[in-house]
């Protein structure tokens, strides 16, 4: 994931993106006060929506 980000800037957080690093067992853990996702859904509704300027 890391080497996609720093190639290619254009990644977001789309399903398809995350597809490719996020194993079905993986937590992510967000800064305190944001808590933990444990899906990808959870992850784009509670770490990345809040932040999108559309």
């Amino acid at each position: 994931m890391r080497d996609r980000l720093e190639k290619k800037s254009k990644m977001k957080s789309h399903k398809k993106d995350l597809k490719l690093d996020w194993n079905e067992d993986m937590i992510w853990w967000g800064p305190g006060g944001i808590g933990a996702s444990y899906t990808i859904d959870g992850y784009i509704k509670g770490h990345t929506k809040p932040f999108k300027m559309d």
